[in-house]
């Protein structure tokens, strides 16, 4: 009986062994039973199971092979790696502290020799300063008379021209006082004659304006040289600015007064209907216009029109599109072209310049190639732009120079030949800090240098052996 009993519960084992054995062979699929395995229709939901699979696995390799082709695309659209720029290391000359007004930055030929000196506008004075050698030197200072506590100067612009018609160039220097508010409070245009041992003599108020820019040229007949310059009233109190015409010589008198827009800015002068004789075009950002003020040749300015530029601030002279007669070019977003469209009906015509970038300033007009016309020269941070005409005709804008990243902040620059070479070197007006303390600096570019300026140390501006110093009288002084 123990036997038997032995051997049912051996059975017994080795029938639940199998039974655990035939359900797993069942769900592993290795027992062909329809609807567990096999290969029969039914299996179809598992077919398509592990169908996906295979997709999602061939998707994996065709995904790959887009990667693959798409990194050879572009390595093919990208074409050959892009060239290097050069870079040029350039110190920094260290000139006056920053004035709390705007400073100003002119290349004028006081000698007569093709050789620029620089004009340094520093609020409270002028530094000129003579490049020798490549090192820049102070040979003059001119100093602006003292202001009230309340009253901030600004050194405009300076300008070189023989205006007394003695054969000699004059240095002729606006000035201006801002209170709170923008609110100019006086200042005066000065000349100060050069005397005939190559220094200065006794500078001359002219008027007792407050004189934010001038220009010059032959207004009206005469053989002297003629003076335009901008009058700021007090925009602050919503006054209307003007433009003084003043004609040169021996005793130089005021011609006309023009009255144009509140915060008048910037003027120039061209002919602009063509008819021989110089207009003035005077722009103001405050009433986003330009005026024009159609010239005789005798004094008086006859006729008048205003253009609505919104922004329109800086002016710039230039025949830009190699026509023989030079347009004007006003920065406003940009850069617009007022031009004779009928000349002998002086109406004109205002195109904008669609190649300039918007944020373009301190627009100037310069000859740096071989064809008729002029090209447009602008700083659109942190680079110089050259704007000019492409062989179809339209107006293009190709970087000339850049600057790398640092600290100096460019306020003013120009493009005149310094140095004697007969090419126009790239002259930066900037700001940095040392020690906390703000100064105006000077960057000398070489005219066949193209990349990257970096800039390097500071150094000062050193006085030179002979240096004249030049106190301005008061211009509202009786």
């Amino acid at each position: 009986m123990k036997a038997v009993r032995a051997t049912l519960q051996t059975l017994a084992v080795l029938l639940g062994l199998w039974a655990v054995l035939a359900i797993v062979g069942l769900v592993a699929g290795v027992l062909p039973f329809a609807g567990l395995g096999g290969e029969t229709a039914s299996d179809a939901p598992i077919e398509s199971a592990d169908a996906g699979v295979a997709e999602v696995d061939a998707a994996s390799e065709v995904d790959a092979a887009v990667v693959e082709a798409d990194a050879g695309a572009l390595e093919i659209d990208a074409g050959p790696p892009a060239p290097v720029l050069p870079r040029f290391r350039r110190d920094r000359w260290i000139v006056c502290p920053e004035p709390a007004i705007a400073p100003s930055l002119a290349a004028i030929d006081l000698i007569g020799d093709a050789h620029a000196e620089l004009a340094v506008g520093c609020g409270d004075r002028w530094e000129i300063i003579a490049i020798t050698n490549d090192v820049p030197l102070r040979v003059a200072r001119v100093d602006a008379p003292t202001s009230d506590a309340e009253s901030a100067p600004m050194a405009g612009a300076a300008l070189a021209a023989d205006f007394d018609a003695d054969g000699a160039r004059d240095l002729i220097l606006p000035l201006a006082f801002y209170g709170a508010g923008s609110a100019t409070r006086g200042g005066g245009l000065y000349v100060v004659p050069r005397d005939r041992f190559g220094g200065f003599d006794n500078p001359r108020v002219l008027a007792p304006i407050a004189a934010v820019g001038v220009v010059a040229g032959l207004v009206d007949e005469g053989d002297a040289i003629d003076l335009a310059v901008v009058h700021r009233a007090n925009p602050f109190a919503r006054l209307p600015s003007e433009v003084w015409v003043f004609a040169g010589g021996a005793s130089p008198a005021r011609r006309a007064v023009l009255r144009t827009a509140v915060g008048a800015q910037s003027a120039g002068l061209v002919d602009l209907d063509r008819d021989g004789k110089l207009d003035v075009i005077v722009t103001s950002p405050d009433e986003g216009r330009a005026d024009v003020f159609f010239g005789s040749g005798t004094g008086p300015f006859p006729r008048h029109h205003t253009l609505t530029i919104p922004g329109a601030s800086g002016v710039a002279i230039g025949d830009v599109d190699g026509d023989g007669a030079n347009d004007a070019l006003i920065e406003a977003s940009g850069v617009v072209v007022v031009r004779a469209r009928r000349a002998s009906e002086g109406e004109l015509e205002v195109t904008r310049i669609d190649a300039a970038p918007p944020t373009a300033r301190e627009i100037t007009t310069a000859q740096l190639d071989d064809d008729a016309a002029a090209e447009i020269v602008a700083w659109d941070h942190p680079r110089l732009v050259v704007i000019d005409t492409n062989a179809d005709g339209a107006f293009e804008a190709l970087t000339r120079l850049e600057l790398g990243p640092g600290e100096l902040g460019p306020r003013r620059h120009v493009l005149a030949d310094v140095d004697g070479d007969a090419t126009p070197e790239l002259v930066l007006l900037g700001v940095s800090a040392i020690d906390g303390v703000r100064s105006l600096e000077l960057v000398i570019v070489p005219s066949a240098e193209r990349g990257v300026v970096d800039v390097g140390d500071r150094r000062d501006v050193n006085d030179a052996p002979l240096r004249l110093r030049v106190p301005l009288p008061d211009a509202q002084a009786p």
